[in-house]
């Protein structure tokens, strides 16, 4: 179990490779297997794009029609590993990242502002050679790839937003039906992760 109290304790924590690698206790990776990349099957070692002052880790699954996944606020590539297991295969290739400054991803000194986090999942379709993609965004991964559709929308094929909203000081909270969606994003079945998407 976790221990209580302060981060402080983690570090006394027995860590395994790929929690080390995205900076995530060995207890955290247990609580949920799917966190922990040595468990789940994905490789230690992922490509990079390097894309102007960044280096950017990511995955791709699948051989179907490009789909881009951007995630949220601290929060690499792994916490997409659920949808990876459900969505992968022949209808979807799936490419999830990690922004910059999270993961595996070089850190850059900041401010990280969301045209820049834009311009980066553009230029990573242009490593990848994607003219267009499915574009799906979770929490400020949904700012991000709203941004990007308003920048470069002949990218965009489609656009999922998932617990999110446009940003800046008016922003309002989610409704309660709508977060109950994102704890099955994090935690369900893989039936109830797909219906989340």
């Amino acid at each position: 179990a976790c221990p209580a109290g302060s981060r402080s304790a983690f570090p006394r924590r027995r860590w395994c490779a790929a929690a080390l690698a995205y900076r995530m206790p060995s207890c955290l990776a247990a609580a949920r297997p799917w966190l922990n990349l040595s468990c789940s099957g994905y490789s230690q070692i992922m490509p990079t794009a390097a894309i102007d002052d960044v280096s950017l880790n990511y995955e791709l699954r699948g051989t179907g029609a490009p789909v881009l996944m951007i995630m949220g606020l601290g929060v690499g590539l792994v916490g997409w590993l659920p949808q990876i297991e459900a969505l992968a295969g022949e209808d979807w290739q799936l490419c999830v990242y990690d922004n910059r400054g999270v993961g595996r991803s070089s850190v850059p000194r900041p401010p990280y502002r969301m045209s820049r986090l834009a311009a980066d999942a553009l230029a990573l379709m242009d490593h990848l050679g994607w003219q267009q993609a499915h574009v799906v965004g979770i929490s400020m991964g949904g700012m991000i790839a709203q941004h990007l559709a308003l920048t470069a929308p002949e990218r965009v094929q489609s656009l999922a937003l998932l617990a999110t909203h446009a940003g800046g000081w008016g922003g309002r909270p989610p409704r309660p039906a709508l977060t109950g969606l994102f704890g099955a994003h994090l935690s369900g079945s893989a039936a109830m992760r797909r219906r989340a998407l």
